[in-house]
Protein backbone atom coordinates (compact mmCIF):
# COMPACT_ATOMS: atom_id res chain seq x y z
CA UNK A 1 0.00 0.00 0.00
CA UNK A 2 1.36 3.36 -0.09
CA UNK A 3 2.55 4.95 2.47
CA UNK A 4 -0.47 6.53 4.87
CA UNK A 5 1.82 8.83 6.20
CA UNK A 6 2.90 10.68 2.70
CA UNK A 7 6.55 11.33 2.95
CA UNK A 8 8.45 11.72 0.11
CA UNK A 9 11.38 9.51 -0.29
CA UNK A 10 13.63 12.10 -0.25
CA UNK A 11 17.45 11.60 -1.40
CA UNK A 12 19.43 14.22 0.10
CA UNK A 13 22.44 13.59 -1.64
CA UNK A 14 25.65 15.73 -0.04
CA UNK A 15 28.30 14.18 -1.95
CA UNK A 16 31.92 14.81 -2.10
CA UNK A 17 35.19 13.43 -2.57
CA UNK A 18 36.11 12.70 0.75
CA UNK A 19 39.31 13.25 2.85
CA UNK A 20 39.06 8.99 3.46
CA UNK A 21 40.97 6.64 1.62
CA UNK A 22 38.08 3.98 2.27
CA UNK A 23 35.40 5.79 0.12
CA UNK A 24 35.08 8.58 -2.63
CA UNK A 25 31.34 9.55 -1.96
CA UNK A 26 28.58 9.63 0.92
CA UNK A 27 25.29 10.47 0.26
CA UNK A 28 21.93 10.44 2.66
CA UNK A 29 18.90 8.34 1.91
CA UNK A 30 15.40 9.22 3.66
CA UNK A 31 13.09 6.62 4.57
CA UNK A 32 11.14 7.77 7.28
CA UNK A 33 10.73 10.90 9.57
CA UNK A 34 13.24 12.09 12.27
CA UNK A 35 11.27 10.12 15.04
CA UNK A 36 11.95 6.53 13.47
CA UNK A 37 15.27 4.09 12.34
CA UNK A 38 16.17 1.11 10.73
CA UNK A 39 17.60 -2.09 12.54
CA UNK A 40 17.46 -3.65 9.21
CA UNK A 41 18.09 -2.75 6.09
CA UNK A 42 18.04 -5.54 2.97
CA UNK A 43 18.12 -5.18 -1.04
CA UNK A 44 15.26 -6.16 -3.29
CA UNK A 45 16.11 -5.74 -6.97
CA UNK A 46 15.71 -1.57 -7.25
CA UNK A 47 14.27 -1.45 -3.80
CA UNK A 48 16.27 -1.26 -0.08
CA UNK A 49 13.46 -2.86 2.66
CA UNK A 50 13.96 -1.28 6.15
CA UNK A 51 12.64 -2.58 9.04
CA UNK A 52 11.56 0.57 11.08
CA UNK A 53 10.99 1.42 15.07
CA UNK A 54 8.05 3.32 14.09
CA UNK A 55 7.00 2.91 10.55
CA UNK A 56 6.80 -0.83 9.75
CA UNK A 57 8.55 -2.36 7.26
CA UNK A 58 9.53 0.50 4.49
CA UNK A 59 10.43 -0.24 0.58
CA UNK A 60 12.26 2.57 -1.04
CA UNK A 61 13.43 2.46 -4.70
CA UNK A 62 16.44 3.14 -4.68
CA UNK A 63 16.31 5.19 -8.55
CA UNK A 64 13.00 6.83 -8.24
CA UNK A 65 12.62 8.03 -5.01
CA UNK A 66 9.19 6.24 -4.61
CA UNK A 67 8.62 5.32 -0.78
CA UNK A 68 6.01 2.47 0.30
CA UNK A 69 4.87 0.50 3.23
CA UNK A 70 5.18 -2.88 3.27
CA UNK A 71 3.91 -4.05 6.68
CA UNK A 72 2.29 -1.34 8.75
CA UNK A 73 3.84 -0.66 12.25
CA UNK A 74 2.96 -2.84 14.94
CA UNK A 75 1.74 -1.87 18.20
CA UNK A 76 3.89 -4.74 19.66
CA UNK A 77 7.43 -3.64 18.95
CA UNK A 78 10.24 -2.55 16.42
CA UNK A 79 10.75 -4.40 13.32
CA UNK A 80 14.28 -5.50 13.69
CA UNK A 81 14.88 -8.47 10.87
CA UNK A 82 13.53 -8.40 7.66
CA UNK A 83 13.92 -10.83 4.64
CA UNK A 84 12.12 -11.37 0.75
CA UNK A 85 11.16 -14.17 -0.57
CA UNK A 86 10.55 -13.25 -4.19
CA UNK A 87 7.10 -11.38 -4.33
CA UNK A 88 6.69 -11.87 -0.37
CA UNK A 89 8.33 -9.63 2.62
CA UNK A 90 8.68 -11.43 5.89
CA UNK A 91 9.43 -8.92 9.03
CA UNK A 92 10.12 -10.06 12.75
CA UNK A 93 9.05 -7.64 15.51
CA UNK A 94 11.25 -7.52 18.95
CA UNK A 95 8.57 -7.76 21.09
CA UNK A 96 7.28 -10.42 24.23
CA UNK A 97 4.81 -11.41 21.99
CA UNK A 98 7.12 -13.17 19.28
CA UNK A 99 4.93 -11.36 16.13
CA UNK A 100 6.23 -12.37 12.83
CA UNK A 101 4.10 -10.24 9.80
CA UNK A 102 4.10 -11.46 5.83
CA UNK A 103 2.96 -8.77 3.20
CA UNK A 104 0.45 -11.16 2.32
CA UNK A 105 -1.20 -11.46 5.55
CA UNK A 106 -3.17 -9.35 7.36
CA UNK A 107 -2.49 -11.03 10.51
CA UNK A 108 0.74 -12.37 12.04
CA UNK A 109 1.71 -15.75 10.49
CA UNK A 110 3.69 -16.03 13.74
CA UNK A 111 2.74 -15.22 17.13
CA UNK A 112 3.15 -16.47 20.58
CA UNK A 113 1.65 -15.41 24.07
CA UNK A 114 3.30 -11.89 25.55
CA UNK A 115 4.65 -13.18 28.16
CA UNK A 116 6.12 -15.91 27.23
CA UNK A 117 8.76 -15.34 23.89
CA UNK A 118 10.94 -12.73 22.69
CA UNK A 119 11.98 -13.25 19.38
CA UNK A 120 15.56 -11.88 18.59
CA UNK A 121 16.22 -12.71 14.58
CA UNK A 122 15.59 -14.88 11.76
CA UNK A 123 17.61 -15.74 8.63
CA UNK A 124 16.53 -17.68 5.48
CA UNK A 125 18.04 -20.28 3.66
CA UNK A 126 15.83 -21.77 0.45
CA UNK A 127 12.15 -21.60 1.69
CA UNK A 128 13.24 -22.50 5.15
CA UNK A 129 13.09 -19.39 8.15
CA UNK A 130 15.10 -20.13 11.11
CA UNK A 131 13.84 -17.90 14.14
CA UNK A 132 15.34 -17.19 17.30
CA UNK A 133 14.08 -16.44 20.57
CA UNK A 134 15.14 -15.40 23.92
CA UNK A 135 15.41 -18.70 26.16
CA UNK A 136 11.72 -20.29 27.59
CA UNK A 137 12.20 -22.36 31.12
CA UNK A 138 15.75 -22.47 30.54
CA UNK A 139 15.97 -23.32 26.81
CA UNK A 140 16.50 -21.32 24.00
CA UNK A 141 13.39 -20.74 21.77
CA UNK A 142 13.93 -21.67 17.66
CA UNK A 143 11.86 -22.47 14.75
CA UNK A 144 12.35 -23.46 11.47
CA UNK A 145 9.22 -21.82 8.98
CA UNK A 146 8.86 -23.75 5.83
CA UNK A 147 7.42 -20.93 3.03
CA UNK A 148 6.52 -23.22 0.76
CA UNK A 149 4.51 -25.60 3.04
CA UNK A 150 3.50 -23.11 5.43
CA UNK A 151 4.16 -25.26 8.15
CA UNK A 152 5.94 -24.75 11.51
CA UNK A 153 8.50 -27.09 13.17
CA UNK A 154 10.01 -26.46 17.00
CA UNK A 155 13.71 -27.57 17.16
CA UNK A 156 15.35 -28.45 19.92
CA UNK A 157 17.98 -26.10 21.36
CA UNK A 158 20.88 -25.29 23.87
CA UNK A 159 19.77 -25.22 27.57
CA UNK A 160 20.61 -21.58 28.60
CA UNK A 161 22.57 -20.24 31.63
CA UNK A 162 20.79 -17.90 34.07
CA UNK A 163 20.36 -14.57 32.58
CA UNK A 164 21.41 -15.40 29.60
CA UNK A 165 19.78 -14.31 26.30
CA UNK A 166 20.22 -12.84 22.77
CA UNK A 167 20.39 -9.35 21.45
CA UNK A 168 18.16 -7.82 18.47
CA UNK A 169 19.99 -5.18 18.08
CA UNK A 170 19.98 -5.26 14.31
CA UNK A 171 18.84 -8.81 13.53
CA UNK A 172 21.81 -10.43 12.77
CA UNK A 173 22.46 -12.94 15.60
CA UNK A 174 21.43 -16.42 14.29
CA UNK A 175 22.57 -17.63 10.62
CA UNK A 176 20.79 -19.89 8.61
CA UNK A 177 23.86 -21.03 5.70
CA UNK A 178 22.47 -24.75 4.93
CA UNK A 179 19.45 -26.98 4.83
CA UNK A 180 20.90 -28.70 8.28
CA UNK A 181 22.85 -25.91 9.87
CA UNK A 182 21.86 -22.93 12.36
CA UNK A 183 24.30 -20.33 14.23
CA UNK A 184 23.79 -18.00 16.79
CA UNK A 185 25.20 -16.44 19.63
CA UNK A 186 23.84 -15.38 23.15
CA UNK A 187 25.28 -13.21 26.02
CA UNK A 188 24.32 -11.90 29.20
CA UNK A 189 25.57 -11.72 32.79
CA UNK A 190 26.95 -14.55 33.04
CA UNK A 191 27.73 -16.17 29.60
CA UNK A 192 28.95 -15.33 25.87
CA UNK A 193 28.48 -18.00 23.58
CA UNK A 194 28.91 -19.29 20.17
CA UNK A 195 25.90 -22.27 19.25
CA UNK A 196 25.74 -24.60 16.27
CA UNK A 197 23.98 -27.61 14.57
CA UNK A 198 24.67 -29.27 11.98
CA UNK A 199 21.04 -31.68 11.92
CA UNK A 200 19.04 -29.04 12.62
CA UNK A 201 18.76 -29.43 16.83
CA UNK A 202 19.60 -33.04 17.24
CA UNK A 203 22.99 -32.25 18.30
CA UNK A 204 24.60 -28.98 19.46
CA UNK A 205 27.99 -27.69 20.08
CA UNK A 206 28.37 -24.27 22.14
CA UNK A 207 31.32 -22.52 22.68
CA UNK A 208 32.27 -19.50 25.42
CA UNK A 209 33.63 -16.30 23.40
CA UNK A 210 36.45 -14.21 25.34
CA UNK A 211 34.24 -11.10 25.01
CA UNK A 212 32.84 -9.11 28.37
CA UNK A 213 30.12 -10.43 30.15
CA UNK A 214 27.74 -8.26 32.26
CA UNK A 215 24.23 -7.00 31.54
CA UNK A 216 23.80 -5.74 28.23
CA UNK A 217 27.15 -7.01 27.02
CA UNK A 218 28.76 -9.55 24.92
CA UNK A 219 28.27 -10.72 21.50
CA UNK A 220 25.58 -8.47 19.26
CA UNK A 221 25.87 -9.60 15.47
CA UNK A 222 27.80 -12.36 13.76
CA UNK A 223 28.70 -12.55 10.14
CA UNK A 224 30.45 -15.58 7.88
CA UNK A 225 32.48 -14.44 4.91
CA UNK A 226 32.98 -18.02 3.72
CA UNK A 227 32.75 -21.54 5.28
CA UNK A 228 35.67 -20.91 7.69
CA UNK A 229 36.03 -17.23 8.28
CA UNK A 230 33.73 -15.87 11.15
CA UNK A 231 33.59 -12.20 12.75
CA UNK A 232 31.49 -11.80 16.17
CA UNK A 233 31.29 -7.50 17.25
CA UNK A 234 29.65 -6.90 20.15
CA UNK A 235 30.80 -5.11 23.60
CA UNK A 236 28.23 -3.53 26.27
CA UNK A 237 25.65 -1.12 25.30
CA UNK A 238 25.70 0.98 27.94
CA UNK A 239 29.68 1.75 27.62
CA UNK A 240 29.76 2.49 23.88
CA UNK A 241 33.33 3.50 24.00
CA UNK A 242 34.85 0.79 25.93
CA UNK A 243 37.03 -1.32 23.09
CA UNK A 244 37.94 -3.79 25.53
CA UNK A 245 36.81 -7.75 23.82
CA UNK A 246 34.44 -6.29 21.54
CA UNK A 247 35.38 -8.12 18.22
CA UNK A 248 36.54 -11.37 17.42
CA UNK A 249 37.39 -13.73 14.62
CA UNK A 250 37.65 -17.29 13.44
CA UNK A 251 39.41 -18.79 11.12
CA UNK A 252 38.16 -22.55 11.51
CA UNK A 253 34.19 -22.18 11.32
CA UNK A 254 33.83 -20.82 14.55
CA UNK A 255 35.41 -23.91 16.73
CA UNK A 256 37.74 -21.34 18.29
CA UNK A 257 37.56 -17.97 18.52
CA UNK A 258 39.90 -15.12 18.86
CA UNK A 259 40.28 -11.53 20.42
CA UNK A 260 40.95 -8.53 17.56
CA UNK A 261 44.52 -7.67 18.12
CA UNK A 262 43.00 -3.95 17.40
CA UNK A 263 39.59 -3.65 18.45
CA UNK A 264 36.93 -2.03 17.17
CA UNK A 265 36.75 1.35 18.69
CA UNK A 266 33.34 0.52 21.24
CA UNK A 267 30.64 -1.11 21.54
CA UNK A 268 29.35 -2.81 18.00
CA UNK A 269 25.81 -3.42 17.00
CA UNK A 270 26.33 -4.88 13.51
CA UNK A 271 29.24 -6.87 11.35
CA UNK A 272 29.09 -7.42 7.60
CA UNK A 273 31.88 -8.12 5.27
CA UNK A 274 33.85 -9.96 2.62
CA UNK A 275 36.63 -11.42 2.21
CA UNK A 276 38.41 -8.17 1.14
CA UNK A 277 36.84 -6.19 3.56
CA UNK A 278 35.16 -6.41 6.64
CA UNK A 279 32.45 -3.47 8.41
CA UNK A 280 30.91 -3.01 12.10
CA UNK A 281 28.57 0.13 13.21
CA UNK A 282 27.60 0.80 16.71
CA UNK A 283 26.70 4.18 18.39
CA UNK A 284 29.98 5.87 18.26
CA UNK A 285 30.96 5.05 14.30
CA UNK A 286 31.47 2.40 11.49
CA UNK A 287 34.99 0.73 11.58
CA UNK A 288 36.87 -1.59 9.09
CA UNK A 289 38.53 -4.55 9.22
CA UNK A 290 40.89 -5.09 5.81
CA UNK A 291 42.85 -8.86 7.40
CA UNK A 292 39.40 -10.59 8.74
CA UNK A 293 38.61 -8.77 11.71
CA UNK A 294 42.35 -9.10 13.18
CA UNK A 295 42.73 -5.55 13.05
CA UNK A 296 40.34 -2.45 12.79
CA UNK A 297 40.15 0.97 12.08
CA UNK A 298 38.34 3.99 11.86
CA UNK A 299 35.95 3.87 8.70
CA UNK A 300 33.55 6.95 9.96
CA UNK A 301 31.74 8.85 12.93
CA UNK A 302 28.50 8.85 13.62
CA UNK A 303 25.97 6.82 15.14
CA UNK A 304 24.57 3.48 12.97
CA UNK A 305 22.02 0.81 14.01
CA UNK A 306 22.27 -1.45 10.72
CA UNK A 307 24.58 -2.32 7.70
CA UNK A 308 24.21 -3.36 4.33
CA UNK A 309 27.57 -4.22 1.74
CA UNK A 310 27.38 -4.63 -1.92
CA UNK A 311 30.38 -4.64 -4.27
CA UNK A 312 31.43 -1.02 -4.33
CA UNK A 313 28.56 0.63 -1.89
CA UNK A 314 28.40 0.10 1.86
CA UNK A 315 24.82 1.19 3.62
CA UNK A 316 24.50 2.18 7.21
CA UNK A 317 21.73 3.08 8.97
CA UNK A 318 21.03 5.54 11.03
CA UNK A 319 18.34 7.74 13.38
CA UNK A 320 16.48 10.29 11.82
CA UNK A 321 15.34 7.95 9.42
CA UNK A 322 18.32 7.97 7.35
CA UNK A 323 20.56 5.54 5.72
CA UNK A 324 24.04 6.57 4.46
CA UNK A 325 25.36 5.22 1.50
CA UNK A 326 29.02 5.29 0.68
CA UNK A 327 30.86 4.64 -2.42
CA UNK A 328 33.84 2.45 -1.34
CA UNK A 329 36.71 2.80 -3.23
Amino acid sequence: MKNSIAILAVLNCFGFLAQNSYFSRKDTLIFAPDSSYARSVVRDGNNLLFGTSRNGVVQLNEKTGELRTLILESPSGEFRSVITTGNTTIGMVAGDNGEIWSTTATRPFLAVDKKTLFFDDMDRYGNSVAVLGDPVNGEFSLFLFDLSAGKLQTLNAPKSIKDEACYAASGTTVLHPSASTILFISGGSNAARFHRTDDLGKTWTSVDLPMRQGEGCGPFSIHFTDREHALIVGGCYTSPNEGTKTSLYSTDGGKSWNVSETATRGYRSCVTGNRKRQFACGTNGIDISTDGGKNWKAFDSGNYCALLLEKKTLYATTNKGKCVRYRLN
